[in-house]
């Protein structure tokens, strides 16, 4: 198991959740994890100012 991030981002996604469940923290793509939560919040703060200006 080590789908790399740019090939496929949704197989990448299923496998870190699977090492995080399994505790195998340090098999993790820790760099491509934290920019994928930085996404996540940004994506959350562009839809609430959205939902506000409305």
């Amino acid at each position: 198991m080590k789908t790399s991030y740019p090939t496929d981002v949704i197989a990448w996604a299923n496998e870190q959740a699977t090492l995080i469940r399994r505790g195998k923290f340090d098999q993790l793509d820790i760099e491509h994890i934290a920019s994928k939560i930085e996404d996540v919040g940004k994506s959350e703060q562009r839809e609430f100012e959205s939902r506000m200006a409305v």
